[in-house]
């Protein structure tokens, strides 16, 4: 038996070259990102939601690129979204990177809770949440949850 979480991490593709804003830095001199939703979050607006979103409130649009003119990125999804990881290339070898980059440098959830590269792959590319399961993070697919 696990314990589950939201996902709380995701995959984020944007334009190459692209910087996401920063509004400051915090009391540990660690950078603090905008957050920023990620443009699917559109779909779900009603008419009747007071809150409206503007080219401001989104990551910037990629329809229309190729995956050459494009990165990626893991973001943290607890508020509208920030990066939790430097920029790849939208290569298959920036996608093994990136993994390779989260298991060594991210944590899935909060602080501490690390996890390895099929965990990672399984959140970031696959269609997957993190859990505890025994004492360790693994990946639990949406397909069998």
């Amino acid at each position: 038996m696990g314990l589950a979480f939201m996902c709380q991490r995701e995959l984020r593709v944007f334009p190459k070259g692209w910087v996401h804003p920063v509004d400051g830095t915090y009391i540990t001199g660690g950078v603090r990102h905008v957050g920023l939703s990620d443009r699917d979050i559109l779909q779900y607006v009603e008419p009747e939601d007071d809150y409206e979103y503007t080219e401001d409130d989104l990551m910037p649009a990629v329809d229309g690129l190729s995956e050459e003119e494009t990165e990626i990125a893991a973001y943290e999804t607890v508020s509208e979204g920030t990066p939790i990881s430097p920029p790849f290339p939208n290569t298959p070898e920036g996608r093994f990177e990136l993994v390779k980059w989260c298991e060594a440098n991210a944590s899935v959830f909060g602080t501490n809770h690390k996890a390895d590269g099929e965990t990672w792959a399984g959140i970031l590319f696959g269609n997957g949440c993190a859990m505890i399961e025994d004492g360790r993070v693994v990946v639990m697919s949406s397909n069998t949850a």
